[in-house]
Parts: structure tokens; sequence; C-alpha cells
């Protein structure tokens, strides 16, 4: 997913793109392995406008995983929405490196050339946008420290320290 700099036009350039499993599945297995898995394409939709030199990008899209509970270990389903707005300068435009980063800074990338690589940013934002730990219910109880049991399911019977 490219978008030349040199083709975004005073209205901008829409965004309506699907993201497939494969590609998906790449982003999950790429440099951060996780454990969350596509269940179907996603579908993209944004902005892409100039404001001088700078790129703006705003693009919002909704992925259906799954993944592991990380209380009770069952597999379960669900949606992570993903939004950003980025601001990309040209690489002539940016920091030095002992700058100081502030806050706006966060939501700034670079591009050079005519080429702003998309998929590369969604990527990014994807990643950022997964739950560091999914549950698959609020009130999800987890599995018994002692013998393992699902207490989603179950009460449990075995004997526990009281200490």
């Amino acid at each position: 997913m490219q978008i030349r700099v040199s083709e975004i036009g005073p209205e901008g350039l829409a965004v309506d793109e699907t993201l497939s499993v494969e590609a998906l599945a790449e982003i999950f297995a790429g440099d951060l392995p996780t454990s969350f898995s596509p269940v179907n394409p996603a579908a993209c939709t944004g902005l892409v406008r100039m404001t001088g030199l700078d790129v703006m990008v705003q693009i919002d899209c909704t992925l259906r995983l799954a993944t592991d509970c990380a209380n009770c270990l069952e597999q379960f389903e669900l949606d992570v929405p993903v939004g950003f707005s980025l601001t990309l300068r040209p690489a002539t435009q940016t920091m030095a490196k002992d700058a100081e980063l502030t806050a706006e800074d966060l939501d700034e990338a670079s591009y050079s050339g005519d080429k702003v690589e998309l998929f590369r940013l969604l990527h990014d934002q994807i990643i950022l946008a997964l739950p560091m730990f999914p549950r698959c219910s609020v009130p999800c109880m987890g599995l018994c420290p002692n013998c393992g049991g699902k207490l989603n399911t179950s009460d449990c019977t075995c004997e526990r320290d009281s200490d």
C-alpha cells in the first residue's frame, strides 16, 4: 500500500484498502511475534492530505482477532479498533538525534522521496493497538493457582493454603 506524494491533490486522497488475512498474519508473525491471529480481512478507510510539505495521514480500521485469554487461557475473538493520525515530514526536516521529544513529536514520522508506505505505518499502529493482557471477559476468574481448574466454568474444590 503505497501513496505517491505527487498524486495527492488539494482535496486529499481517499484511502479504502482491505488488509488480507495473509497480510495481517504477516504483521503478527513479524519482528514482534504475538499470539494474535486474524479471523477475517480488515477494511481500512481514511484520508491522506498535504499541508505544505507535510503529509497528514488519518486511517481507521477494526480488526477481528483470535487469541488466548491472559487469565483462563481459553481462545476467544475480539475486535481491536485501530485509528490514528500521523504527520509525515520530509526526511530533511526531521529532528536532531539529541533533541528532546515532546508529546506532539509522537504523532510524527518522516518520509523520503515521492512515496509513503502506508502498510508500514499500519503495521506499527496495529501492534500498538493490541491489548497487552487480552481477557475473554471483564469478570474472567482465570485458573486456580493450585490445581489449574477453570474458575469460570466450575467451582474449584481443591484444598488451598489459607495463610
